[in-house]
């Protein structure tokens, strides 16, 4: 039986001789200038359909500078000048938490995209 099929379906097909030539590419590849505004714009529609990145990157940075804002408030009362930079003895505390929020931020954007 399986010989009879094999004469009946294969008798009539032709062979096919091997190719050696290497067909056309049909499709072109972008120059670089394209292919840098298609993946920007594909970047940003992703971030914009991900609320929580939003949510989180708009509100973040406020957030914290408030909080920082608060805590190293310095105001001399006995100078009748006002608010001076130089006698703020926060500055270097506040140079440090500016850091320490910067990676904070940078970590909390890469655990949202991870």
């Amino acid at each position: 039986r399986n010989a009879n099929y094999l004469n009946r379906s294969f008798k009539d097909q032709t062979k096919l001789e091997p190719i050696n030539e290497i067909p056309e590419i049909a499709f072109k590849i972008p120059n670089i200038i394209k292919q840098c505004l298609i993946f920007v714009r594909r970047n940003i529609l992703s971030k914009l359909a991900d609320t929580q990145y939003l949510v989180i990157n708009l509100f973040e940075a406020p957030i914290l500078a408030f909080f920082l804002a608060i805590l190293i408030k310095y105001f001399n009362v006995s100078n009748e000048g006002g608010y001076n930079l130089y006698e703020n003895e926060n500055l270097p505390v506040y140079m440090f938490m500016s850091v320490i929020v910067a990676i904070f931020m940078g970590v909390s954007v890469i655990c949202l995209l991870g």
